[in-house]
């Protein structure tokens, strides 16, 4: 009791304020501080005991004497007060630093509580001026001159005008752009290499820029400075040049462009020449040497007189009489520009008859044909003609020939002469010449030929001469194959030294040859030839093997191989000792690596390598069974795919490295395509060995074991193996290394659509492409794979014994041919590289900052991620590492075990937490696992099949919920129709939504089809948990691969029946049923109270069908991350039993195991996912707080852009950012209300009062529901009895309930209101949006207590789908499906993780919390502190799948008896905003009247 001011804001009470006791009216200041504007209402109370006079000073020992009867509380007196507080400047103010045409844009920040806005300006640091007053918050600049401006900028309110602090900004430099010079002069013709330019000089212009074009080409810069006028040197002969000009300042105008320029050079001077100086026929040639830049040329006489004028290079005269001539010539360009003449040359004529000079061809003639032949004599322009005369002067011939053909001779000498004549003069006989004839016959062939019978090596074949032979020709003929010309010379003999050496029969003939003719051949003499042709292939293919003579005398035809281009040198030259540790290393798979493995193995020894196989198989022809050729077809598929796979391995380090260094994401795509093409190479040469030669892998296959690769020791200097025989595997290396090439193959392009993501391609027509790529590959590998054990029907490759490491290369295989699948939903949006729904909404429970409890999660969440110790500072710490580790790896033996050592434990703890089961140090197969039961139950995989068990378990939960609401709905219709004796009631209830209309029957109908369908598919997820969880963890751990691809097959069949966009479907048609109306065509059907329960069950049938819709779309969700969980599984197990430093040895001398890769490596990768996932779900938390998509617009990037982030500081950047959007977001204009929602009026719908009537309700039981009706009370508590649970002595009623609904004549969830005239779209009310808990309170009204105590213990459970509304109203759609409301609802699966300090990640879809409940008797409505919970704070107020259980019974009797409760209220404390639109103005509405008074009362 006392003297006290109660304090209201804005009509809402807010606290009390105690007065002293000496406050009064004389004495009745008191001074009030308050925090926030607007309008403040006080009251005056004293509170007194009346009766008594008790006087100030011993009011303290009376007062808690005074009873109830004499207490009195009276109100003294009133007073209001507005409190306006001064805005404060505004936050920002924007403009630019330069412009250049005196117009711009000057912006601010809004401030809350500004009306108004003054800015200022000055300019040249002159005095300040308002420019501006007004309520918007920027200002359009215009008409500015030269100068330096300055702004600033304050915030006003309207109320009191009062202004705040000015908000101050730079300094922006107007410069203006000069104008464009008016001309510039250039001369349209030079011969010259360089012009003079000049133009007009412009105002305002500091420099001037001039360009050139030469012939139509670009614009280059060729002056920039402040003349007038420049030089152009250095002009193109040929070219045609135009310049053009323009003024600048800071900015420049527009250019003034001039004529062409046309550029000829001036030639220089030809030198003329003769063909002859003395002519004795009057015919010649002058002619003269071509001159750059000529097009023409002038030839005068000694005289200066012009003989010829054009383009060629010489003039031919003819007919000149005798005498002596003189010449001289210049050179001109297009222009007619010409050179000096030359100097003069001349030429002396002189005609005369000579004698002409005779001979015979042959000499010596052996089938009587003699050719004579005679110079030609030239006489002027005269014709000359020749006479033949034999020794008897008989003419033979007379004509202008110079050659005549005698034949038909016979044996002796025969002479002839030859004169020239013309028609005025001839000359003397020439001498004779002479020839003498022999004639002469064919020759026999050689009679024998010498052979040895039999040879390994190289051999020479001989023959005797023949009598008058000139020449042999001698043919062979390869293993009865066909002859060929081998020899063909004067010789008589031939060596065979071919390279290889062909082994078989070598036949053998000869025929011999002269000028007459050739004989027949000789008989056939053979050879046997005894030589293993491997000794070729074994010299080309092996380092080893080959001849130690240098490159450059590499002679095949001698059978002699160079080393250093043996195919496969790298097996003896990859390996080295090195000097400083003595240890064998190899430098290509080594941190310090400077050179490449292509130095070893690049075109040219894969090249050789398919010179060969083309050779091995040539010989197979000739000997098919020769098993050494046989195992040689193997050997050289296995060392050009391990030389393939070596480079491919490279090109992976190197993508990793980039990685590591932050390279552009085009490079490691670079270096992934280039492994991807190397393997698929490989693969496709290899599986030839499957088409052209699947009996050798059958016949040596499984014998086939590894070879160790060689290096040179220095100090014995020898060739050594790197690893002894008898660690190495033991067989099936050819089969071992095709599943290791399809294995890589599909991992690779797996990497491939991962980096797409990354890469952030967008391009459809790629993206579908990428997709067909992934699938038909999938498609080829599993051909090919059933074309290699189609060749070992009767082999399990997974059970061979002994040491080949084919089981593991098969288990690989599956994994990475899972993954090719899986990869396919990242492409195609289905899921994202992380395996996470987009969807996914991360609600943390129970975090705290600085000891306080923290609600918000993105704020939990943001601060867990960047701790010192949080995931973000892990993948920084792991790449750091990464980075030293690559740099100092060695690849050696002993490092590779002491890798292999690290590398199982990091995998056997990452598969610790998958499964549960541990590999303890020295560990590598499935026999030697520790079992834990309770790491099994607590493993990621056993959590994930229970998700699934529990979202299979609310999947049918809903349906049958679903069931039962809709024959609820039947029952009450066709009950009703009975009193009312209407025939087929359920027709005559119609659903009205504006446009369309649908009878209730028809739109349950369609509900529970999607119902069936959605249980029918539900069917398929039944087992998938138990296929996982069944049976021993050992058993599991054996036999991971078929479980992963027997859930794969589920998740296939799942993919097969998606329907795409059904959520947002469900949720657009759930927004449509909200505004829609419950109409009744008899008007008498329905009654107020049957109405109001049928639409309340309509409506909630309704909300169950979308989280049936979203119980299903969970399924998918969960078992497509088990299925990527249990191939993630799959590939540590490989990985470790690979990583087996017993085995370091045996991979050590496999080259294809050499790599980078290194356990910090791996580590880093996992800690950069693992952030990455963290970041995903903060992003969601953050979109989720504020009920908007994230977007930075200072840096670009989106939630989207979160998967192309590539190292930690791009993380930092990314969670940076959104800390940034979230702190410039408030909740200032957020409403706060309290409202209750009630289990009687609000989920079972049992109102007291409709309409002022007082309602009856049938028995809740249906099988009681033939008796008598019961009152709301009685209602409400049989339908508690029959949700009673009995737990041990232990008695509970347990509810499952949705809260998506709005509650009449409160703010919960309040969605729009339709105004009255039949049309959805049109709102009278727009609703609100934002609506989450503050605090929920539990309250339990009671007629008696039977325990006399306040509380009893209750339990409340928070999930299903949460429901937001959007901050616009939802837009109306029809189509010919019926109508539906889009964009109303935001819907949300929430996951809870309930934070350990161990920062266990254990996610559920759930969240139960442990509370106690009002027992209220006396209607306060208020309990203690553990009746009332913050722990869903944050969270919507609309959800469907909550769960309330309140305990009626403990061990020690009654706590609350059933007959004794009124209701069960769970009182929201909740804020919420409401829509920006207020409400719209629809056609025929004048938008007078308050729109609360439009808004009918939702009834239950």
């Amino acid at each position: 009791m006392g003297v006290y001011l109660k304090e209201y804001k804005n009509g809402t009470f807010t606290r009390n304020i105690s007065l002293d006791y000496g406050f009064s009216s004389s004495n009745s200041t008191k001074s009030v501080t308050v925090s926030s504007a607007g309008k403040y209402f006080y009251e005056y109370w004293h509170e007194h005991c009346t009766p008594d006079i008790i006087s100030p000073d011993d009011w303290e020992d009376k007062v808690t004497s005074c009873p109830a009867s004499r207490f009195n509380r009276v109100k003294l007196g009133t007073h209001t007060v507005n409190v306006i507080f001064q805005p404060a400047a505004p936050s920002s103010i924007n403009y630019g630093t330069f412009d250049s045409d005196g117009a711009y844009k000057v912006s601010w920040s809004s401030s809350t509580g500004a009306g108004r806005y003054e800015l200022y300006r000055r300019v040249n640091s002159g005095s300040w001026s308002r420019v501006y007053n007004g309520s918007g918050a920027s200002f359009n600049e215009s008409g500015r001159s030269s100068g330096n401006y300055q702004y600033r900028v304050r915030a006003c309110n309207t109320a009191k005008n009062l202004c705040g602090a000015y908000k101050n900004g730079g300094t922006i430099k107007v410069e203006l752009t000069p104008s464009t010079p008016t001309s510039i002069t250039v001369p349209s013709y030079t011969s010259s290499s360089s012009v003079n330019i000049s133009w007009a000089a412009s105002s305002g212009a500091t420099r001037y820029e001039l360009q050139q074009r030469k012939d139509n080409g670009s614009w280059s810069g060729v002056y920039s400075g402040s003349s007038t006028s420049t030089t152009i040197a250095s002009l193109s002969h040929g070219s045609i040049y135009r310049f053009r000009v323009r003024a600048c300042n800071t900015t420049c105008s527009g250019y003034r462009e001039s004529q062409n320029i046309e550029v000829y050079f001036r030639p220089g001077v030809p030198t003329p020449k003769l063909n002859t100086t003395t002519s004795l026929d009057g015919k010649y040639i002058v002619s003269w040497n071509t001159k750059q830049f000529a097009t023409s040329y002038q030839l005068a006489d000694g005289s200066g007189s012009t003989l010829y004028n054009g383009s060629g290079l010489s003039k031919s005269f003819s007919g000149v009489s005798n005498g002596s001539y003189s010449y001289k010539v210049r050179a001109c360009n297009a222009k007619g520009t010409c050179a000096n003449y030359s100097s003069l040359v001349t030429v002396k004529v002189d005609r005369a008859v000579g004698v002409p000079v005779a001979s015979a061809s042959p000499t010596n003639s052996w089938d009587g044909k003699v050719k004579l032949s005679w110079s030609e004599v030239k006489k002027g322009g005269l014709t000359v003609e020749y006479q033949v005369v034999d020794s008897a002067n008989k003419q033979l011939y007379r004509g202008t020939a110079r050659s005549y053909q005698l034949s038909n001779l016979q044996d002796g000498r025969h002479c002839y002469r030859v004169r020239a004549l013309t028609s005025t003069d001839q000359s003397n006989y020439s001498p004779e010449a002479c020839a003498t004839v022999a004639l002469l016959k064919p020759p026999v062939a050689p009679s024998y030929i010498t052979v040895p019978s039999s040879t390994g090596e190289a051999y020479t074949v001989s023959w005797p001469s023949a009598d008058k032979a000139d020449s042999y020709l001698l043919q062979q003929r390869m293993n009865n194959g066909s002859w060929k010309a081998v020899y063909n010379g004067a010789g008589n003999s031939y060596k065979y030294n071919a390279s290889p050496l062909v082994f078989g029969t070598h036949d053998y003939r000869v025929q011999a040859a002269n000028k007459a003719g050739s004989s027949d051949f000789s008989n056939t003499f053979t050879v046997t030839m005894e030589l293993d042709p491997t000794v070729q292939i074994r010299k080309q293919l092996y380092y080893n093997e080959a001849d130690q003579v240098p490159a450059a005398q590499e002679n095949p035809a001698q059978g002699i191989f160079s080393q250093d281009r043996a195919a496969f040198r790298y097996l003896d030259l990859m390996y080295i000792v090195d000097t400083n540790t003595n240890m064998v290393i190899n430098p290509y798979a080594s941190g310090e690596a400077t050179v490449e493995f292509s130095s070893l193995y690049d075109t040219a020894e894969r090249n050789r390598a398919t010179d060969v196989e083309a050779f091995i198989f040539e010989q197979l022809t000739h000997h098919p069974s020769n098993e050494n050729l046989q195992r040689f077809t193997l050997d050289v598929y296995y060392d050009r795919a391990v030389a393939e796979m070596i480079l491919a391995n490279e090109a992976l380090d190197n993508a990793r490295i980039s990685r590591l260094r932050n390279e552009a994401v085009e490079v490691e795509v670079g270096h992934i395509e280039t492994a991807h093409q190397l393997l698929k190479d490989a693969l496709e040469q290899y599986n030839s060995l499957l088409i052209y030669a699947p009996e050798f892998l059958a016949q040596w296959g499984p014998s086939r074991g590894q070879i160790s690769p060689r290096y040179y020791d220095p100090n014995d200097l020898a060739q050594k193996d790197v690893t002894p025989a008898e660690l190495l595997f033991t067989g099936y290396k050819d089969v071992t290394m095709l599943y290791q090439l399809m294995s890589k193959l599909a991992s690779t392009k797996v990497q491939q659509a991962r980096l797409a993501v990354v890469a952030g391609q967008t391009n459809t027509t790629l993206l579908a492409q990428m997709v067909d790529e992934l699938i038909t590959l999938r498609s080829e590998l599993i051909t090919k794979e059933q074309s290699l054990r189609a060749i070992f029907p009767d082999t399990d490759f997974t059970q061979v014994q002994g040491f080949s490491g084919l089981s593991e290369a098969v288990y690989a295989w599956q994994t990475h041919l899972s993954d090719l699948e899986n990869s396919v939903s990242w492409l195609t949006g289905e899921t994202n590289i992380l395996g996470l729904p987009e969807d996914s909404v991360l609600l943390v429970q129970n975090y705290k900052i600085n000891g306080n409890n923290v609600f918000d999660s993105f704020n939990a969440l943001s601060d867990y991620i960047r701790q010192d110790t949080g995931p973000i500072a892990r993948a920084r710490n792991s790449l750091s590492s990464a980075k030293i580790s690559y740099e100092s790896y060695r690849h050696s033996a002993d490092k590779l075990a002491t890798e292999y050592t690290d590398r199982h434990q990091e995998l056997g703890n990452w598969l610790y937490s998958l499964l549960g089961v541990s590999f303890p140090d020295g560990c590598f197969s499935a026999d030697c696992v520790i079992i834990s039961d309770s790491a099994q139950k607590g493993s990621e995989i056993s959590l994930q099949a229970n998700n699934i068990d529990l979202a299979q378990i609310a999947m049918d939960r809903n349906l049958q919920r679903m069931e039962d609401l809709l024959s609820a709905i039947e029952i009450e219709i066709e009950r009703r129709a009975e009193e009312e004796g209407i025939v087929d009631g359920m027709s005559k209830i119609i659903l009205d939504y504006g446009s369309k209309q649908a009878s209730i029957t028809q739109q349950i109908a369609k509900i529970r089809k999607k119902a069936e369908q959605s249980r029918k598919r539900s069917s398929l997820f039944g087992g998938v948990a138990r296929a996982v969880t069944s049976g021993s963890w050992l058993a599991f751990a054996q036999t991971l691969a078929q479980t992963a691809e027997s859930v794969a097959i589920h998740n296939r069949n799942i993919k097969t029946i998606k329907e795409t966009g059904k959520l947002e479907a469900e949720s657009v048609r759930v927004a449509a049923e909200e505004r829609a109306a419950l109409n009744d065509s008899t008007n008498k059907l329905l009654d107020v109270e049957s109405k109001s329960r049928v639409r309340t069950m309509w409506l909630e049938a309704n909300t169950i069908s979308l989280d049936i819709a979203q119980a299903e779309a969970a399924l998918e969700q969960e078992v497509e991350r088990l299925s990527g969980m249990l191939g993630q599984a799959q590939r540590i197990v490989n990985q470790m039993f690979v990583a087996n430093s017993n085995l370091s040895e045996r991979y050590f001398a496999d080259p294809i195991h050499a790599s980078r890769l290194t356990t910090d490596m791996i580590r880093a990768e996992r800690d950069f996912e693992n952030a990455q996932r963290w970041l995903f779900y903060t992003a969601n938390a953050l979109e989720y707080k504020w009920q908007e998509p994230f977007v930075s617009e200072r840096l670009e990037i989106n939630k989207g852009k979160l998967f192309r982030l590539r190292n930690a500081e791009e993380l930092s950047d990314f969670l940076g950012a959104m800390i940034d959007f979230d702190q410039k977001r408030n909740f200032s204009d957020v409403i706060l209300a309290t409202d209750t929602f009630s289990l009687k009026d609000d989920v079972f719908g049992y109102v007291d009062l409709l309409w002022g009537v007082e309602q009856t309700y049938p028995h809740p039981d249906p099988e009681k529901q033939d008796g008598p009706r019961l009152s709301p009370q009685e209602a409400f508590q049989e339908k508690l009895r029959l949700l009673r649970v009995n737990a041990g002595a232990e008695e509970w009623i347990s509810v499952v309930f949705s809260t998506v609904k709005e509650l009449p004549g409160s703010n919960f969830f309040r969605g729009p209101l339709v105004a009255n005239n039949g049309d959805l779209s049109c709102l009278a009310y727009d609703g609100d949006y934002l609506d989450k808990i503050e605090t929920i309170s539990l309250n339990v009204p009671l007629i008696y207590n039977v325990s006399g105590q306040t509380e009893t213990r209750a339990l409340l459970t928070y999930g299903g789908i949460s429901f937001m509304r959007n901050k616009t109203p939802g837009t109306l759609l029809e189509n010919e499906d019926g109508v539906g409301v889009d964009g109303e609802f935001i819907t949300h699966a929430p996951i809870f993780w309930n934070f350990n300090t161990e920062g266990v990640f254990d996610p559920r879809t759930s969240h139960r919390v442990p509370m106690t409940a009002n027992l209220d008797t006396f209607n306060s409505g208020a309990g203690s502190n553990t009746t009332t919970t913050s722990a869903f704070k944050e969270r919507s107020v609309a959800a469907t799948g909550w769960r309330l259980s309140i305990q009626l019974k403990d061990n020690f009797g009654p706590m609350v008896e059933i007959d004794a409760i009124k209701d069960v209220e769970m009182i929201f404390n909740h804020r919420f905003k409401t829509r920006d639109k207020a409400g719209a103005t629809c056609s025929g509405d004048n938008g007078g009247g308050p729109i609360l008074l439009l808004r009918e009362p939702v009834v239950h």
